[in-house]
């Protein structure tokens, strides 16, 4: 049995993973108090790294093949890919309290339009949002 194929990004409050020209300077370092669940995602992960391409499908059997365990998905363009291939089980999306007007959009793009499923919910005191959706049936 494989793990699930998960989505983990952040967004700003206007829908942009990036600012123009790539800028990440609007995120929030993770500290020791609050890491957002990106610690806990990540333990015990193997460590390993390759590069490979191909079909949505194909890239997650690659995945697959070194891990028994949930895949991890970040990027943008992958995340698209996933979700037009039907392919992603959870998104994990932490909404950030900033408004950056223009850069790159987290789901402007994808072939068609989703219903979600809210999992969880998770406001932060420092004013960040988790929200945990899985695709609804």
């Amino acid at each position: 049995m494989h793990g699930p194929v998960r989505v983990f990004i952040a967004c700003s409050l206007d829908g942009f993973i990036a600012g123009p020209g790539d800028d990440l300077s609007w995120l929030p370092a993770p500290s020791a108090d609050e890491d957002y669940g990106y610690g806990a995602l990540l333990a015990a992960a193997p460590p390993t790294v390759r590069a490979v391409s191909g079909t949505p499908a194909e890239l997650l059997a690659a995945a697959r093949a070194v891990t028994d365990r949930g895949i991890y998905v970040d990027g943008g363009g992958v995340i698209r890919q996933l979700l037009d291939a039907d392919l992603v089980d959870e998104l994990t999306v932490t909404v950030v309290p900033a408004i950056l007007g223009a850069g790159t959009p987290l789901f402007a793009g994808v072939r068609r339009r989703r219903r979600l499923e809210l999992l969880h919910a998770r406001p932060y005191p420092s004013g960040l949002v988790q929200l945990v959706y899985a695709p609804a049936g």
